[in-house]
């Protein structure tokens, strides 16, 4: 996994284990709605690919619109970190989509689709969204922290 992935599903588990640690009910009435947004729409990017992972596709363009919205609507400090991220799981998404791959089906991903998951992987991989994943990183460990 690269590391931008790696990063984005750290920040995915963290912001899942925050909201479960919190409830949702406590959350939402907690000081910083926004942190409860984001986490939910992470978490729920996080679900949709896994299960794609896996197969399953079908929960893929909720996510990326669900993400995409929160992105739109994040804090200014970290809305142009959240809307370069948001894009890039748009872009893999719609990769893991497009390929049809059935990891249920025991058979091993053809070569083409193997050279287009290591092209992702690549494209993923930036300097660019590597800063502006530790970035939204920062901010959600700053003000979302509980006490």
């Amino acid at each position: 996994m690269s590391k931008p992935l790696r990063r984005v599903a750290a920040l995915l588990i963290a912001a899942t284990a925050w909201l479960g640690a919190m409830g949702v009910a406590e959350a939402t009435s907690g000081p910083d709605a926004s942190c409860v947004k984001g986490v939910e729409a992470m978490t729920k990017a996080g679900a949709a690919t896994s299960s794609a992972s896996a197969g399953n596709s079908a929960g893929l363009d909720a996510a990326v619109k669900t993400l995409k919205s929160y992105a739109a609507k994040s804090p200014k400090e970290i809305r142009s970190d959240m809307n370069r991220l948001a894009t890039a799981y748009g872009k893999a998404a719609k990769l893991l989509k497009d390929l049809k791959y059935d990891p249920a089906s025991g058979k091993m991903p053809s070569v083409a689709m193997m050279a287009k998951l290591a092209q992702a992987s690549k494209a993923l991989d930036s300097k660019s969204l590597n800063a502006a994943s530790a970035r939204v990183e920062k901010w959600f460990s700053t003000h979302c922290a509980t006490k």
